[in-house]
């Protein structure tokens, strides 16, 4: 355990994929893994403790952030697609971010929409 009370990368992946229990509540880790900036981390302990409601605030930050990778595994994970004005406000935030790779991404899946 690290001193954040996190698992290493090992101890992670059998906390998220098999069912390794984890002194801190997945939910708990999600939290600490976004207040850390690690976002894929953080989606992946929320999806595991089903708080949709922490996973549309990460989407919601992904839209304001412009990170169309973020978006689109939260779109896999919950194999549920976001609507078509999400990816365009993306896609503006992530131009106006200098984010030319996400925003790239994100037309081209507008594109796919349409």
């Amino acid at each position: 355990m690290s001193k954040d009370g996190l698992p290493d990368a090992i101890t992670k992946r059998e906390v998220i994929y098999g069912n390794r229990p984890w002194p801190l509540s997945l939910e708990e880790c999600g939290n600490r893994y976004q207040k850390m900036g690690q976002l894929m981390d953080a989606l992946l302990f929320f999806h595991k403790a089903g708080a949709l409601d922490k996973i549309e605030n990460l989407a919601q930050l992904a839209i304001e952030e412009g990170n169309a990778f973020l978006l689109l595994q939260i779109e896999n994970l919950l194999d549920k697609s976001r609507a078509k004005d999400d990816w365009v406000k993306l896609a503006k935030n992530a131009r106006a971010k200098g984010k030319d790779s996400y925003a790239a991404k994100a037309e081209s899946i507008i594109k796919e929409k349409e």
